[in-house]
């Protein structure tokens, strides 16, 4: 008897694990669903790796972009989402409504024809190499025999 309880617990398994699976993937969506969503107020703003001037960009958002908002923090800064990208950017660059944006070079005809309210141009950000050293001097010539 124990066997065949132990037997049935067994072929019930495979099925329990895909509906946790589903569940965690449902409450994912969920919480992204709930995020608010701003628009980029500027002609354009970099999304930055860390909430500062100073750290690696790796991308751009056009005018008027939408972006979810994952956090803002106290410190000026917004972590966003947009598109595969998540970073953080100026908080003060983000309106609520796409007509709070007021930047002149914001062209419309684009946004509107790309997704209105929901038009999210992003590009990414190539880092560029650094340049090779030229400390280490380069080897001396031999004199050429005559």
């Amino acid at each position: 008897m124990k066997t065949r309880v132990l037997f049935w617990l067994l072929c019930l398994l495979p099925f329990t694990v895909p509906a946790q699976q589903a569940d965690q993937a449902d409450l994912v969506l969920a919480t992204q669903s709930t995020l608010p969503y701003r628009y980029v107020n500027a002609s354009s703003l970099t999304v930055r790796t860390q909430p500062n001037a100073t750290s690696p960009a790796i991308a751009k958002l056009g005018g008027a972009s939408r972006v979810q908002v994952r956090d803002v923090r106290s410190d000026g800064w917004s972590e966003i989402q947009a598109q595969n990208y998540t970073g953080y950017v100026k908080s003060s660059y983000l309106v609520e409504d796409q007509h709070g944006v007021t930047t002149e070079t914001v062209d419309w005809d684009m946004v509107q024809a790309f997704g209105g309210t929901n038009y999210t141009n992003v590009t990414p950000v190539v880092p560029v190499p650094t340049a090779y050293s030229t400390s280490t001097p380069a080897p001396a010539r031999k004199a050429t025999p005559k």
